[in-house]
């Protein structure tokens, strides 16, 4: 990051951000820091999660870790001495599951929380509020390892989190097939033979299912994705016609991913 306190900072040309605090001139008096703070509240599933690692990055627009710290009493964290983010650029915090954030894998925290992007921080409003739940999205149906016709009915247990919203989506160990997007309030997800023909799916092959969470209508305002996943396959659907496979043919359709910032995503699976 540039640590420069202007409106019209520029980013510093570097593959990895970096950051200083403002520095202060020697004065008769002391002179209040004019370092800036982002802080909240970690809960999951509506309590304060004390003892977790969290992450700030420093996003232009790729991100990197900054710095990390644990959070304290009630789940409250706070990043100090930070630098005012310059064009283009933004602070996120992120949670990761498991070792590679630092944490103990908990089956019942998500797999990882990345709130939204943070700009609104400069010397007239020197803090900015970042407070997000970790609770896991338990899925109900159908249960792992599920084989059957397409319709396929999946659904998942609501957080009970105001604000959320969840998005179905299914990978085929290589990238993302379907998915919900913009994410709904519905908890649950009908898999039929138009949808899952759309999606390049194909019958006898396994699939992973998994849930998005996200802080409202749409993935930029902070999301995350359920702990674990369950695979499925199609065995068959009223009405199909048989399909190549696409590695004898080269007339399927092809499908695009679902758009989330891929940088701020763990990698491997739990």
């Amino acid at each position: 990051f540039d640590s420069s306190a202007g409106p019209t900072a520029t980013p510093t040309p570097s593959p990895t951000p970096t950051f200083t605090p403002t520095p202060q001139q020697p004065t008769a008096t002391p002179t209040p820091s004019q370092g800036l703070t982002i802080s909240g509240y970690v809960r999951a599933n509506g309590v304060g999660a004390s003892g977790l690692v969290i992450q700030l990055l420093g996003c232009v627009p790729n991100c990197s870790v900054l710095t990390t710290t644990t959070t304290g009493a009630g789940g409250y964290y706070s990043f100090t001495h930070l630098a005012q983010p310059g064009p283009g650029e933004s602070y996120r915090v992120r949670y990761v599951n498991g070792a590679e954030g630092g944490n103990p894998w908990n089956p019942n925290h998500l797999y990882y929380w990345v709130t939204g992007p943070i700009t609104n921080l400069n010397t007239r409003s020197p803090q900015a509020t970042a407070s997000f739940d970790v609770g896991d999205v338990a899925l109900i149906s159908p249960p792992d390892a599920y084989s059957g016709f397409l319709p396929i009915a999946f659904s998942w247990q609501g957080r009970g989190v105001g604000g959320d919203h969840y998005s179905w989506a299914a990978h085929d160990g290589i990238s993302e097939l379907c998915y919900v997007d913009p994410p709904t309030t519905a908890t649950n997800f009908t898999l039929d033979l138009t949808a899952a023909s759309n999606c390049g799916m194909f019958y006898f092959s396994t699939y992973n299912w998994y849930v998005y969470v996200s802080e409202g209508p749409n993935f930029n305002q902070g999301f995350g994705r359920s702990g674990y996943y369950r695979t499925f396959m199609i065995t068959g659907a009223a009405g199909a016609r048989e399909r190549r496979d696409p590695i004898e043919g080269s007339n399927e359709v092809q499908v695009t991913s679902l758009d989330l910032p891929k940088g701020l995503i763990p990698t491997g699976n739990p």
